[in-house]
């Protein structure tokens, strides 16, 4: 009963944070005292609850570099106009008739490119969801279209912060995992062109000249060099060039054309990176923005504090009888997908928050898995968990990139395609026994 009571209130702090626009690391800080205090009730002393905080809490350590590299890819690719080049050409190029398709391919881009959810829709999506105000096009399909864009990558970029927190707590090879998800996305995907090309025939863009692409050329030097820092970031995965080394290269290159090409100088450009890119006025306002190192060292916080709490939900047994309870159902893979995708969904409701959703559908499901089986758990969990959050009106995963878009509703849910097609295809695609036939 205190487990059931002290999840409540986690719920009620974590929806007030959401709905209220506060820190979210300030309720899963309360959040990590509720359990602690229910911790002690149990028993455990202050030694043991810390110890098993720090050892959830050390999880986070192994992907702390890419956080921060993640935060100096998105500033420096705007200071060298490589964000902007890619917004000056799909602005350009776009055909009319077929500008909600469009729209969900170029947010799957540049969301692969930059593995951000809230990068791609802080950049494109806004740009993307301007167009569509003034072009006569339902907000509410062309924000499902942005966002099923902006979470193929967010779940499956090799520069994704949620794929490798999934690679992390599931402790397995971080490239394999992205190649397994690579693999169950192709239908979903192949399906989602199909599903957001037939929409982009009924409602084509209406739209005079935008002003986006000449206040582009305006700031930046627009030109397919730009591009490079992409490519790099693109292709040396494919060449089997370590993550962080690809992550690194494609920075210092952007660093080059920033200090050459744009003019900027070394110290705007470190402060970019550190603190992040603002346009505070102008066509570009709102637009073109990046938190840098220093935003991305604040959901850092936020992941070792999830991990903490799920540290201490190990400690007190927290999920023991629902662990034997799913064991009783799990008699397939196909059923334990299910499971796992049901666990997810309520570890998103009442977590409202990727992070710690992802660390608590670990920790439930993990008995369901032998060892020899984790590759499999990780893909689980990236087709489910990690989707389903963009899903959920008032997690974090789908609360923020939409009140970015000005759609401060659930509407886009039906045109969400890509997102719920992951999970049902997968599910779908399980045979009675053995592995998903991809």
């Amino acid at each position: 009963m205190d487990i059931l009571i002290g999840l409540f209130l986690c719920f009620l702090l974590l929806m007030i944070a959401v709905q209220k626009g506060f820190f979210l690391g300030y309720a899963l800080f309360l959040c990590w005292i509720i359990f602690t205090c229910i911790a002690k009730k149990k028993g455990k002393t202050n030694k043991e609850i810390l110890l098993m905080s720090y050892e959830g809490g050390k999880r986070s350590f192994l992907i702390l570099q890419i956080f921060l590299l993640i935060g100096c890819i998105m500033s420096v690719w705007i200071t060298a106009g490589t964000l902007p080049t890619l917004m000056y050409y799909c602005l350009n190029y776009i055909a009319p008739n077929w500008f909600v398709l469009f729209s969900f391919l170029i947010c799957a881009l540049i969301s692969f490119l930059i593995g951000s959810s809230f990068g791609a829709v802080s950049t494109m999506g806004i740009a993307l969801i301007t167009l569509a105000r003034g072009g006569n096009i339902p907000l509410s399909l062309m924000t499902g279209a942005i966002m099923s864009g902006v979470y193929f990558g967010d779940r499956g970029s090799p520069v994704s912060s949620a794929a490798a927190l999934t690679a992390t707590v599931t402790n397995v090879e971080h490239m394999t995992n992205v190649k397994n998800m690579s693999l169950s996305c192709i239908l979903p995907f192949l399906l989602s062109i199909v599903f957001y090309g037939g929409f982009s025939l009924f409602h084509p863009l209406k739209l005079a000249n935008s002003p986006l692409p000449s206040a582009l050329t305006t700031s930046f030097v627009i030109s397919p060099l730009m591009l490079i820092p992409a490519l790099i970031l693109f292709l040396l995965p494919v060449l089997k060039v370590g993550v962080k080394s690809s992550m690194f290269l494609s920075i210092l290159s952007a660093l080059l054309l920033s200090l050459t090409i744009q003019k900027a100088t070394f110290l705007s450009v470190l402060k970019a990176m550190l603190l992040g890119v603002t346009f505070e006025s102008g066509p570009l306002s709102g637009v073109l923005s990046s938190g840098g190192i220093r935003s991305m060292l604040i959901t850092y916080v936020m992941l070792f504090i999830s991990c903490s709490l799920a540290g201490i939900f190990e400690c007190i047994h927290a999920f023991e009888s629902l662990e034997i309870l799913i064991q009783k159902y799990n008699r397939s893979p196909r059923r334990r997908f299910g499971l796992t995708a049901i666990v997810g969904m309520l570890s998103c409701a009442f977590g409202c928050n990727q992070t710690i959703a992802t660390i608590i559908t670990h920790d439930i499901m993990k008995p369901c898995y032998k060892d020899t089986e984790q590759n499999q758990f990780a893909l689980d969990i990236s087709n489910s968990t990690i989707i389903i959050a963009g899903l959920i009106p008032w997690c974090v995963a789908s609360f923020v990139p939409i009140s970015m878009l000005g759609v401060h509703n659930a509407a886009y849910l039906p045109f969400a395609f890509y997102m719920y097609s992951i999970p049902i295809s997968s599910f779908l695609l399980f045979p009675i026994s053995g592995k998903a036939k991809f």
